[in-house]
C-alpha cells in the first residue's frame, strides 16, 4: 500500500517549508544555516528581484485598498451623521446653510459654508470613494496574480 510509505514530516521540516526566509531566525541553529544564501536550499527561499518589485507592488496596492476602505467607512460615518442631524433638525439639508441675521438685506449663501458637507455632497463623495476603492482592489489582485505567475 502507498500510504504505508507516507511518514508525517519532522517539524523541522514543517517549518522549513512553512516559514519565510526573513522568520529564519525562528528556527533551531543547525536548520537556520539550511534558509542561508548558498545552501542547497536556496533557491526555496530567495526571490529574484522581479519578484520582490511584484510583490513590493502588490503589497503598496493593498495599502492602497486599505486606505480607500478606511476613507469610505469615515464619509459613511459622516453621512450618517449629517443625516440623523438633518432629520434632528427637521430642515435636511438647508440647516447647512448659513442664516441672516434678523433685519438684514444679506441673501444667504448659495453654497455650504466652508468645512461643511451636505449629505448631497457626502452621497457623492462616498459614491467616488466606492467606485475607487473598487478600482484599488481590481488593481491589487492583478498585481497579486502577476506576481503569482511569475514565482509559478
Amino acid at each position: 500500500q502507498p500510504e504505508a510509505a507516507l511518514q508525517p514530516m519532522s517539524p523541522v521540516a514543517s517549518a522549513l517549508a512553512m516559514l519565510p526566509q526573513a522568520s529564519k531566525g525562528l528556527l533551531p541553529q543547525p536548520a537556520q544555516q539550511l534558509m542561508a544564501a548558498g545552501s542547497p536550499l536556496e533557491s526555496l527561499f530567495f526571490e529574484c528581484q522581479e519578484c520582490a518589485a511584484l510583490k513590493g507592488r502588490a503589497s503598496a496596492l493593498s495599502q492602497a485598498v486599505g486606505v480607500c476602505r478606511l476613507q469610505v467607512s469615515a464619509i459613511r460615518d459622516a453621512l450618517s451623521e449629517a443625516e440623523s442631524a438633518g432629520s434632528d433638525a427637521g430642515a435636511g439639508a438647508d440647516n447647512d446653510k448659513p442664516s441672516t441675521q434678523p433685519g438684514s438685506s444679506a441673501e444667504p449663501a448659495a453654497e455650504p459654508a466652508a468645512g461643511t458637507c451636505t449629505v448631497a455632497d457626502l452621497s457623492s463623495s462616498l459614491e467616488a470613494a466606492v467606485e475607487a476603492a473598487a478600482e484599488a482592489r481590481e488593481r491589487a489582485i492583478a498585481a497579486r496574480q502577476d506576481y503569482a505567475s511569475h514565482v509559478l
